[in-house]
């Protein structure tokens, strides 16, 4: 009896030798692993709410078509040049004396469309050529779009010379009237903006 009550004791000291190494080994991967799923998930959730901002604005630009801009737009580029570059505050100052009705709305919409940057060139993934030119991207603020395509398939542009387009819509004071333009056109109100559905 002794000697079985030995051999079971020296079995499973083995036992508990072999097997704790692999229960921590175990226990470690699945805390990694929760560590990397909560990361993966912060991570999705984050590039979603971009997805879906970027596909919003193609839907909320797509229920009407947006005239091609005109030419009381200047062609004053000193700040895409580097030669002023204004800061967040500045920024918002320009869009309060565009915005004077709605001044804290027309900040938020920035904000959300481009984080302030108005160096920002959005909806890449939604180009398409037409007339020789790509279409479709966003720019700058507001990230005013230079062209889309509506559901029924029909195409609208805001230009016929996307490259000068683009460098006025990445100038702050340019962007800021245009959408003060698009605004007005709506009948004075944020709803061509995706973002607008998200304040």
């Amino acid at each position: 009896m002794k000697f079985y009550l030995e051999k079971k004791h020296k079995q499973f000291q083995d036992y508990r030798e072999k097997m704790l190494p692999k229960l921590l080994k175990c226990i470690l991967s699945l805390l990694f692993g929760i560590i990397i799923g909560e990361l993966a998930t912060e991570y999705l959730t984050i590039t979603r709410t971009i997805t879906i901002t970027n596909v919003a604005v193609v839907e909320a630009y797509a229920n009407t078509a947006s005239p091609v801009v005109s030419d009381d737009i200047s062609t004053d580029l000193s700040v895409v040049e580097g030669a002023n570059t204004p800061s967040v505050s500045e920024i918002e100052d320009i869009i309060k004396k565009e915005f004077p009705e709605e001044p804290e709305i027309a900040i938020k919409i920035a904000k959300c469309e481009s984080t302030l940057d108005y160096t920002l060139e959005g909806d890449k993934h939604l180009k398409f050529e037409y007339n020789g030119q790509q279409y479709g991207s966003s720019f700058g603020l507001f990230q005013i779009r230079s062209g889309g395509k509506e559901k029924n398939g029909k195409i609208w542009v805001r230009t016929d010379n996307v490259e000068e387009f683009s460098k006025k819509m990445l100038n702050p004071q340019q962007n800021i009237k245009m959408a003060r333009k698009i605004y007005e056109e709506s009948g004075k109100n944020f709803g061509k903006w995706s973002c607008s559905k998200l304040i």
